[in-house]
């Protein structure tokens, strides 16, 4: 197998997602997301509504400098494993024979 790649003709893992790296991706993308609400909702009063949806499920989030920045922590784990989870059932569904047929 050439360069670590598996599966018929080299393209085993041609459809595959990197379940860290979706992860990875989606948890900062989560994570700056909810770390720019708290701050603008602190300096602009932008975005309260969601911010108090929000507030119950992380807890210490809120519109100030540090109700950001653990908002902002809290998305990047929450994310991270929305993300890995994402990736598994992707992967799980790409069983069917694609990567095979070339």
């Amino acid at each position: 197998m050439k360069g670590g790649q598996s599966g018929q003709n080299g393209h085993g893992e041609c459809c595959r997602l990197k379940v860290f790296s979706l992860g990875m991706a989606i948890g900062i993308t989560t994570g700056l997301w909810m770390l720019l609400l708290g701050w603008l909702s602190w300096l602009m009063g932008w975005g309260h509504n969601i911010i108090n949806i929000v507030e119950p499920l992380y807890r210490g989030y809120g519109p100030s400098f540090v109700g950001g920045l653990i908002g902002g922590l809290w998305g990047l784990v929450d994310g991270f494993f929305f993300g890995i989870i994402i990736a598994f059932i992707y992967n799980q569904c790409l069983k069917c024979g694609i990567c095979r047929a070339k």
